[in-house]
């Protein structure tokens, strides 16, 4: 409601001091992305983003937007940081993923045979 009232700022504050939305909850992502656009932090705005999609289990979407936050023109050097930490969660996470795959595939052409 205080993204849709202008008043992002409060909305961001609201979202990390208040528990009506869960923090693991996509919805917090998407709500707490919405702010930090709003107020023009646009790396917090992707990251937020990249843990939405996280959250959906789209990793490949949730890198895509750590891509994009890396090259935000003004972005900190913690914020460089922090990005660059989560995008080796998530490419260890999808490396994961891939191996899973890989053996379930390698096991059905077992019982194949």
């Amino acid at each position: 409601m205080l993204n849709l009232a202008g008043k992002p700022a409060a909305a961001k504050k609201h979202l990390r001091d208040s528990s009506f939305v869960e923090k693991g909850d996509p919805r917090f992502f998407k709500l707490l992305a919405e702010a930090e656009n709003d107020i023009g932090n646009i790396a917090n705005s992707h990251f937020s983003l990249s843990e939405y999609y996280r959250s959906l289990g789209e990793l490949r979407l949730a890198l895509q937007q750590l891509y994009l936050a890396q090259k935000t023109s003004d972005i900190t050097n913690y914020q460089r940081l922090r990005i660059d930490a989560r995008m080796d969660e998530i490419n260890e996470e999808l490396v994961q993923l891939e191996q899973g795959t890989m053996e379930r595939e390698r096991k059905r052409k077992e019982r194949r045979r």
